[in-house]
């Protein structure tokens, strides 16, 4: 006689098994992505904001190098040699924004908020300013 019963020793997964599985997965799915995102925009941010700091050094440095006085806006080509990688890499917003260099003594900007303030400790004091001096106001004592 031939018996009916299914062996009960095969192996597998049950239905349950697997989904629970899946749901254990779709919950920690649910739970990364969200921080995922958060940790983009963050790294966008703080990447932007260090190309403006690097841009307004390079204003800076323009400036203390040609005695050009405040309100003066330097071109690109002005602070290319001030740029490793030039210019046109610092104006680049990595979330998609524009950036403008703005007059020396102001911040450069970006148009994506929360991106145009810089963090350092220029902006949050008076710039200083510069005198020159030639060598021949200089005397020996």
């Amino acid at each position: 006689m031939v018996s009916l019963k299914k062996n009960r020793s095969a192996k597998g997964f049950t239905l349950i098994e697997v989904m629970i599985v899946v749901a254990t997965i779709g919950l920690l799915a649910a739970i990364s992505v969200p921080n995922f995102q958060q940790a983009r925009t963050t790294a966008q941010t703080k990447a932007c904001l260090n190309n403006l700091a690097k841009i307004d050094s390079a204003k800076d440095l323009y400036a203390l190098e040609n005695n050009v006085t405040t309100g003066t806006t330097p071109s690109d080509s002005d602070l290319n040699s001030y740029l490793k990688g030039g210019i046109t890499l610092a104006k680049k917003c990595p979330a998609g924004g524009s950036v403008s260099i703005n007059a020396i003594g102001s911040n450069p900007s970006c148009t994506i908020s929360g991106h145009s303030s810089l963090s350092t400790a220029s902006s949050s004091t008076s710039k200083p300013s510069f005198t020159f001096v030639s060598v021949e106001d200089m005397t020996v004592q």
